[in-house]
Protein backbone atom coordinates (compact mmCIF):
# COMPACT_ATOMS: atom_id res chain seq x y z
CA UNK A 1 0.00 0.00 0.00
CA UNK A 2 2.83 2.35 0.93
CA UNK A 3 4.61 1.56 -2.34
CA UNK A 4 1.48 2.34 -4.33
CA UNK A 5 1.12 5.75 -2.63
CA UNK A 6 4.81 6.43 -3.28
CA UNK A 7 4.44 5.59 -6.97
CA UNK A 8 1.33 7.79 -7.22
CA UNK A 9 3.19 10.71 -5.59
CA UNK A 10 6.16 10.31 -7.94
CA UNK A 11 3.82 10.17 -10.93
CA UNK A 12 1.99 13.33 -9.80
CA UNK A 13 5.25 15.25 -9.36
CA UNK A 14 6.45 14.05 -12.78
CA UNK A 15 3.22 15.18 -14.50
CA UNK A 16 3.37 18.58 -12.76
CA UNK A 17 6.98 19.06 -13.86
CA UNK A 18 6.03 18.07 -17.40
CA UNK A 19 3.16 20.55 -17.50
CA UNK A 20 5.39 23.32 -16.12
CA UNK A 21 8.01 22.59 -18.78
CA UNK A 22 5.32 22.67 -21.47
CA UNK A 23 4.04 26.04 -20.29
CA UNK A 24 7.57 27.46 -20.19
CA UNK A 25 8.32 26.13 -23.65
CA UNK A 26 5.09 27.60 -25.04
CA UNK A 27 5.86 30.99 -23.46
CA UNK A 28 9.35 30.95 -24.94
CA UNK A 29 7.91 30.07 -28.34
CA UNK A 30 5.41 32.93 -28.06
CA UNK A 31 8.24 35.38 -27.32
CA UNK A 32 10.25 34.00 -30.22
CA UNK A 33 7.28 34.29 -32.57
CA UNK A 34 6.64 37.88 -31.45
CA UNK A 35 10.26 38.73 -32.17
CA UNK A 36 10.18 37.10 -35.57
CA UNK A 37 6.94 38.80 -36.64
CA UNK A 38 7.40 42.55 -36.19
CA UNK A 39 4.67 45.04 -37.04
CA UNK A 40 7.12 47.34 -38.89
CA UNK A 41 10.64 46.93 -40.21
CA UNK A 42 13.26 48.81 -42.17
CA UNK A 43 15.96 46.99 -44.13
CA UNK A 44 19.43 47.88 -45.44
CA UNK A 45 20.14 50.66 -42.95
CA UNK A 46 23.75 51.76 -43.26
CA UNK A 47 25.47 52.22 -39.90
CA UNK A 48 29.12 53.16 -40.18
CA UNK A 49 30.76 50.25 -42.07
CA UNK A 50 27.89 47.79 -41.52
CA UNK A 51 24.33 47.30 -42.77
CA UNK A 52 21.45 46.40 -40.43
CA UNK A 53 17.71 45.75 -40.32
CA UNK A 54 15.56 47.38 -37.62
CA UNK A 55 12.32 45.88 -36.24
CA UNK A 56 9.60 46.93 -33.77
CA UNK A 57 6.99 44.61 -32.32
CA UNK A 58 4.62 47.10 -30.61
CA UNK A 59 3.08 50.51 -30.98
CA UNK A 60 3.87 52.86 -28.08
CA UNK A 61 1.09 54.44 -26.01
CA UNK A 62 2.04 57.08 -23.42
CA UNK A 63 0.09 59.60 -21.39
CA UNK A 64 1.23 63.21 -20.91
CA UNK A 65 1.81 62.41 -17.23
CA UNK A 66 4.19 59.56 -18.07
CA UNK A 67 6.07 61.74 -20.53
CA UNK A 68 6.44 64.70 -18.17
CA UNK A 69 7.74 62.37 -15.44
CA UNK A 70 10.82 61.59 -17.59
CA UNK A 71 12.72 64.86 -17.86
CA UNK A 72 15.81 63.50 -19.61
CA UNK A 73 15.48 63.10 -23.39
CA UNK A 74 17.73 60.03 -23.54
CA UNK A 75 15.73 58.35 -20.77
CA UNK A 76 12.49 59.14 -22.64
CA UNK A 77 13.98 57.66 -25.82
CA UNK A 78 14.98 54.50 -23.92
CA UNK A 79 11.44 54.21 -22.52
CA UNK A 80 9.91 54.55 -26.02
CA UNK A 81 12.29 52.08 -27.68
CA UNK A 82 11.78 49.58 -24.86
CA UNK A 83 7.98 49.69 -25.22
CA UNK A 84 8.32 49.44 -29.01
CA UNK A 85 10.25 46.16 -28.65
CA UNK A 86 13.06 47.41 -30.88
CA UNK A 87 15.68 44.90 -32.01
CA UNK A 88 18.18 44.70 -34.87
CA UNK A 89 19.78 42.13 -37.14
CA UNK A 90 22.75 42.24 -39.43
CA UNK A 91 21.86 42.31 -43.12
CA UNK A 92 20.88 39.91 -44.71
CA UNK A 93 18.45 39.45 -41.80
CA UNK A 94 16.94 36.31 -43.36
CA UNK A 95 20.11 34.33 -42.70
CA UNK A 96 19.78 32.06 -39.68
CA UNK A 97 23.32 32.94 -38.61
CA UNK A 98 22.29 36.58 -38.06
CA UNK A 99 20.64 36.57 -34.66
CA UNK A 100 18.50 39.32 -33.16
CA UNK A 101 20.44 42.08 -31.38
CA UNK A 102 18.58 43.44 -28.35
CA UNK A 103 18.82 46.99 -27.07
CA UNK A 104 21.13 46.11 -24.19
CA UNK A 105 23.47 44.33 -26.62
CA UNK A 106 23.62 47.07 -29.27
CA UNK A 107 27.10 48.67 -29.41
CA UNK A 108 27.19 50.17 -32.91
CA UNK A 109 26.23 53.70 -31.85
CA UNK A 110 23.90 55.80 -29.74
CA UNK A 111 20.19 55.45 -30.58
CA UNK A 112 18.15 58.64 -30.32
CA UNK A 113 15.13 60.55 -31.66
CA UNK A 114 15.43 63.93 -33.34
CA UNK A 115 14.87 67.11 -31.35
CA UNK A 116 11.76 67.85 -33.44
CA UNK A 117 10.22 64.45 -32.57
CA UNK A 118 11.05 64.79 -28.87
CA UNK A 119 9.46 68.25 -28.85
CA UNK A 120 6.33 66.93 -30.63
CA UNK A 121 5.99 64.19 -28.00
CA UNK A 122 6.36 66.59 -25.06
CA UNK A 123 3.94 69.24 -26.34
CA UNK A 124 1.26 66.73 -27.43
CA UNK A 125 -2.09 67.62 -25.83
CA UNK A 126 -4.56 64.78 -26.46
CA UNK A 127 -8.29 64.95 -25.84
CA UNK A 128 -10.65 62.25 -24.73
CA UNK A 129 -11.21 59.94 -27.69
CA UNK A 130 -8.64 61.78 -29.82
CA UNK A 131 -5.02 60.78 -29.10
CA UNK A 132 -2.09 62.49 -30.80
CA UNK A 133 -0.52 59.99 -33.19
CA UNK A 134 3.09 60.41 -34.27
CA UNK A 135 5.35 58.51 -36.66
CA UNK A 136 9.11 59.01 -36.43
CA UNK A 137 12.45 57.65 -37.61
CA UNK A 138 15.27 56.37 -35.45
CA UNK A 139 18.73 57.97 -35.55
CA UNK A 140 22.11 56.39 -34.81
CA UNK A 141 25.19 58.40 -33.81
CA UNK A 142 28.39 56.43 -34.36
CA UNK A 143 30.86 59.19 -33.45
CA UNK A 144 29.98 61.98 -31.02
CA UNK A 145 30.60 65.53 -32.09
CA UNK A 146 33.69 67.41 -30.99
CA UNK A 147 35.00 70.92 -31.53
CA UNK A 148 36.93 69.71 -34.58
CA UNK A 149 34.81 66.83 -35.95
CA UNK A 150 31.01 66.97 -36.43
CA UNK A 151 28.83 64.08 -35.27
CA UNK A 152 28.42 61.15 -37.68
CA UNK A 153 24.75 60.09 -37.78
CA UNK A 154 22.69 57.55 -39.67
CA UNK A 155 18.90 57.13 -39.96
CA UNK A 156 16.24 54.47 -40.59
CA UNK A 157 14.54 56.83 -43.04
CA UNK A 158 13.50 55.14 -46.30
CA UNK A 159 11.34 56.53 -49.07
CA UNK A 160 9.72 53.14 -49.65
CA UNK A 161 9.07 52.25 -45.97
CA UNK A 162 6.85 53.77 -43.26
CA UNK A 163 8.54 55.44 -40.33
CA UNK A 164 9.70 52.86 -37.83
CA UNK A 165 8.40 54.22 -34.50
CA UNK A 166 4.72 54.95 -33.81
CA UNK A 167 3.68 56.78 -30.63
CA UNK A 168 0.15 57.60 -29.48
CA UNK A 169 -0.02 60.23 -26.75
CA UNK A 170 -3.40 59.58 -25.14
CA UNK A 171 -5.40 60.43 -22.03
CA UNK A 172 -5.40 58.01 -19.13
CA UNK A 173 -8.83 56.64 -20.07
CA UNK A 174 -7.88 56.11 -23.72
CA UNK A 175 -4.57 54.52 -22.74
CA UNK A 176 -6.49 51.80 -20.89
CA UNK A 177 -7.94 50.54 -24.18
CA UNK A 178 -5.27 51.36 -26.76
CA UNK A 179 -6.54 48.79 -29.24
CA UNK A 180 -9.64 50.90 -29.82
CA UNK A 181 -8.32 54.36 -30.71
CA UNK A 182 -4.55 54.33 -30.24
CA UNK A 183 -3.63 51.91 -33.02
CA UNK A 184 -1.41 53.07 -35.84
CA UNK A 185 -3.40 54.11 -38.91
CA UNK A 186 -2.91 52.07 -42.03
CA UNK A 187 -0.19 53.43 -44.24
CA UNK A 188 -1.75 54.33 -47.57
CA UNK A 189 0.24 53.56 -50.70
CA UNK A 190 1.21 56.58 -52.81
CA UNK A 191 -1.47 57.69 -55.21
CA UNK A 192 -0.85 56.78 -58.79
CA UNK A 193 -1.13 59.58 -61.30
CA UNK A 194 -4.07 58.96 -63.58
CA UNK A 195 -3.64 59.69 -67.22
CA UNK A 196 -5.99 62.40 -68.46
CA UNK A 197 -8.33 61.10 -71.13
CA UNK A 198 -9.02 63.76 -73.77
CA UNK A 199 -12.63 64.85 -74.06
CA UNK A 200 -14.45 63.99 -77.27
CA UNK A 201 -17.43 66.27 -76.74
CA UNK A 202 -16.08 69.19 -78.80
CA UNK A 203 -14.41 67.18 -81.56
CA UNK A 204 -16.06 68.27 -84.88
CA UNK A 205 -17.54 65.51 -86.95
CA UNK A 206 -16.13 65.20 -90.51
CA UNK A 207 -18.42 66.51 -93.26
CA UNK A 208 -19.78 63.86 -95.59
CA UNK A 209 -18.39 64.21 -99.14
CA UNK A 210 -20.25 62.60 -102.02
CA UNK A 211 -18.15 60.36 -104.28
CA UNK A 212 -18.58 62.63 -107.31
CA UNK A 213 -17.07 65.51 -105.36
CA UNK A 214 -14.07 63.63 -104.00
CA UNK A 215 -10.66 64.45 -105.46
CA UNK A 216 -7.99 61.75 -105.45
CA UNK A 217 -4.52 62.77 -106.58
CA UNK A 218 -2.65 59.83 -108.08
CA UNK A 219 0.53 59.38 -110.10
CA UNK A 220 1.04 57.01 -113.00
CA UNK A 221 3.88 54.49 -113.21
CA UNK A 222 6.26 57.04 -114.70
CA UNK A 223 5.77 59.22 -111.70
CA UNK A 224 4.10 62.01 -113.66
CA UNK A 225 0.84 63.41 -112.34
CA UNK A 226 -2.32 62.13 -113.93
CA UNK A 227 -4.07 64.55 -116.24
CA UNK A 228 -6.84 66.53 -114.68
CA UNK A 229 -10.31 65.09 -114.94
CA UNK A 230 -12.93 66.69 -117.16
CA UNK A 231 -14.37 69.89 -115.82
CA UNK A 232 -17.85 71.25 -116.35
CA UNK A 233 -18.24 72.64 -119.93
CA UNK A 234 -15.43 70.60 -121.54
CA UNK A 235 -16.60 69.37 -125.03
CA UNK A 236 -16.64 65.58 -125.50
CA UNK A 237 -16.78 63.57 -128.76
CA UNK A 238 -18.16 60.03 -128.66
CA UNK A 239 -17.56 57.30 -131.28
CA UNK A 240 -19.53 54.01 -131.40
CA UNK A 241 -17.53 50.91 -132.28
CA UNK A 242 -19.59 47.85 -133.31
CA UNK A 243 -18.45 44.85 -131.33
CA UNK A 244 -17.18 41.92 -133.41
CA UNK A 245 -19.29 38.71 -133.42
CA UNK A 246 -16.67 36.38 -135.01
CA UNK A 247 -13.12 35.63 -134.14
CA UNK A 248 -12.14 36.13 -137.83
CA UNK A 249 -13.27 39.74 -137.62
CA UNK A 250 -10.40 40.41 -135.27
CA UNK A 251 -7.84 38.90 -137.74
CA UNK A 252 -9.03 40.62 -141.01
CA UNK A 253 -10.38 39.03 -144.32
CA UNK A 254 -9.67 35.29 -144.84
CA UNK A 255 -9.48 33.11 -148.06
CA UNK A 256 -13.03 31.77 -147.67
CA UNK A 257 -14.38 35.31 -147.68
CA UNK A 258 -13.26 35.70 -151.38
CA UNK A 259 -15.26 32.65 -152.60
CA UNK A 260 -18.89 33.32 -153.54
CA UNK A 261 -21.15 31.36 -151.30
CA UNK A 262 -18.23 30.73 -148.95
CA UNK A 263 -18.23 27.06 -147.94
CA UNK A 264 -21.01 26.01 -150.38
CA UNK A 265 -19.14 27.64 -153.28
CA UNK A 266 -15.94 25.90 -152.23
CA UNK A 267 -17.73 22.53 -152.24
CA UNK A 268 -19.08 23.18 -155.78
CA UNK A 269 -15.60 24.09 -157.04
CA UNK A 270 -14.13 20.92 -155.58
CA UNK A 271 -16.91 18.80 -157.16
CA UNK A 272 -16.35 20.43 -160.56
CA UNK A 273 -12.60 19.86 -160.41
CA UNK A 274 -13.15 16.23 -159.45
CA UNK A 275 -15.50 15.68 -162.44
CA UNK A 276 -13.00 17.36 -164.76
CA UNK A 277 -10.19 15.10 -163.57
CA UNK A 278 -12.33 12.00 -164.18
CA UNK A 279 -13.19 13.12 -167.74
CA UNK A 280 -9.54 13.80 -168.53
CA UNK A 281 -8.51 10.39 -167.29
CA UNK A 282 -11.18 8.67 -169.44
CA UNK A 283 -10.12 10.56 -172.60
CA UNK A 284 -6.49 9.73 -172.09
CA UNK A 285 -7.35 6.04 -171.69
CA UNK A 286 -9.40 6.10 -174.88
CA UNK A 287 -6.53 7.71 -176.79
CA UNK A 288 -4.13 4.98 -175.69
CA UNK A 289 -6.53 2.29 -176.92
Amino acid sequence: MIKKKRYALILTVFLAALMLASVSFAYAEDEKTAAEEPIREVHKVAVDKGTYCFFVTHNVVLTPEEISAVTDDEALTALILGQAGLYMKEYNCKLDSHKAIKLDSWDKGRLFLSEEDITAIRVADPEEGSPVKLYMDLWIETEPATDEVPAVTWSTFKKTSPRLIFIAVATEEDAKTPEDICEAPAVKPPKQKKEKIPSVKNVPEPEEILPEYRTINMADRSGKPVEDTLQDGTPVTLEWIEPSKRASDKEGTSFIDHIPGRYFGLAAIIAALTALIIILIKRRKEDED
